[in-house]
């Protein structure tokens, strides 16, 4: 016998008549299985047609992995539809089955696929061979004394000069500095004077501030600053205190 056919479903006549013309067989040529006891002989044959019911899964599992190494094998549900191929290719496909394709010329659900020609575990060392004057890979040149090397800070370039974070004045918040150059609250006439600067009526009704910080609050104000000690307040609105503290101050 030169092929076998396994019927555990109902088999169609014209998928037997396909698989004999495509395998150039007959039908005296064929060996017939209709027991689920029988699938053993699959392993004694390389081309086969297999028709099963798909909806029992399990049994085409087992059919599958009966068939010999390398063998050709048709794969058709009778019952199904040709829209269902799809699905069959991709059920004997996880069960071991090696590209398997739907069969166009056949009016059904029919997909022809081959047996790997391996068993489960075979392994093979895999040799790898060192390439000779293999000019792909980076080096790094040869250390010499004619190596130019980049200046690190030229790579810069010329940078502009951070700005100063204090203007240049009295120095806003620190002790011990002189007044602003454009000063405008007495401090550089008091200072001229050897004299501290004090807080008058004429400065609380219109503050005035050469530096812009005396109104911004003491975080802000010079060490002698004569605001030092008030709330902030607007430059030319005047600054409203109470008796208590005016008598204090002035």
């Amino acid at each position: 016998m030169a092929a076998v056919v396994v019927s555990l479903a109902s088999l169609d006549g014209a998928a037997v008549q396909f698989f004999l013309e495509n395998e150039s067989l007959t039908l005296s040529q064929v060996y017939f299985v209709n027991n689920f006891s029988d699938i053993d002989v699959l392993k004694n044959y390389k081309s086969a047609l297999i028709s099963v019911d798909f909806n029992e899964s399990s049994k085409a599992c087992e059919i599958i992995k009966r068939i010999s190494l390398g063998a050709k094998v048709y794969v058709v549900d009778a019952k199904a539809p040709a829209s269902k191929a799809a699905e069959i290719a991709s059920e004997v496909m996880l069960n071991g089955l090696i590209l398997p394709s739907k069969v166009d010329s056949f009016d059904g659900a029919m997909v022809v696929a081959t047996t790997p020609t391996w068993t489960v575990g075979t392994k093979d060392a895999i040799k790898l061979t060192k390439p000779q004057n293999d000019t792909s890979k980076w080096l790094l040149p040869e250390s010499g004394e004619n190596e130019e090397y980049i200046d690190e800070d030229e790579l810069l370039g010329q940078a502009p000069a951070p700005a100063p974070t204090n203007p240049d004045d009295c120095e806003v918040g620190r002790a011990g500095k002189k007044a602003c150059k454009n000063c405008t609250c007495g401090r550089a006439e008091e200072e001229a004077a050897g004299k501290p600067v004090v807080l008058t009526q004429e400065m609380l009704d219109n503050p005035q501030s050469g530096c812009g910080s005396c109104g911004l609050g003491d975080a802000f104000r010079c060490a002698s600053c004569p605001y030092r000690g008030l709330p902030a307040f607007e430059m030319g609105k005047k600054i409203q205190l109470s008796a208590s503290t005016l008598d204090a101050d002035i």
